[in-house]
């Protein structure tokens, strides 16, 4: 052993525990724990500061997210009610035009009935033999009697009745 040794080794019993080569290394590791746990310490501290804190970062962070939530959300409840006034506004019109096409299908399907009421009684008129009673609303009874015609009609329509006519073909001759 040299004198370093017999001195360090008594520098140990002094203290209460015995000297080892490997003791030099076993303070400096100590001593790096020892300061790492001092940086994490003092960051945990300051973490610690700033979530408790009045104003530390993360309460300014916080209040800025606030801010801009509070500002998203007006922005969003102000499009939201111009989206329903344009709903609304397309809503009136196109049941305005429904209305106005409803209208125009009425109209149209009254003159069509018109049109075929008309036509019905065109195609009966000329399938209808000249002598047939006319259908409609005469019975040809006694409870409703024919207007009586002047003599210059009478004749008229003996005389068309008389001959065959060329428009009218009932068939047999």
């Amino acid at each position: 052993m040299t004198d370093a040794d017999e001195r360090h080794m008594q520098e140990e019993e002094r203290m209460g525990s015995w000297w080892s080569p490997l003791g030099d290394m076993e303070d400096a590791a100590r001593a790096g724990v020892a300061r790492l746990q001092e940086v994490i310490q003092g960051s945990v501290n300051q973490i610690q500061e700033w979530v408790s804190g009045g104003e530390g970062p993360i309460q300014v962070l916080v209040g800025q997210v606030q801010n801009q939530t509070g500002r998203v959300q007006k922005e969003l409840d102000r499009q939201l009610k111009a989206i329903d006034r344009l709903r609304k506004l397309v809503e009136d019109r196109v049941l305005a035009q429904l209305k106005e096409l409803r209208g125009e299908q009425r109209r149209t399907t009254a003159r069509l009935e018109r049109i075929a009421i008309k036509a019905e009684r065109a195609v009966d008129a000329l399938q209808r033999p000249a002598s047939a009673p006319r259908s409609g609303s005469r019975s040809g009874g006694a409870s409703n009697p024919a207007p009586k015609r002047s003599t210059a009609k009478r004749a008229s329509a003996s005389k068309s009745s008389s001959k065959p006519s060329a428009k009218r073909s009932t068939g047999k001759r």
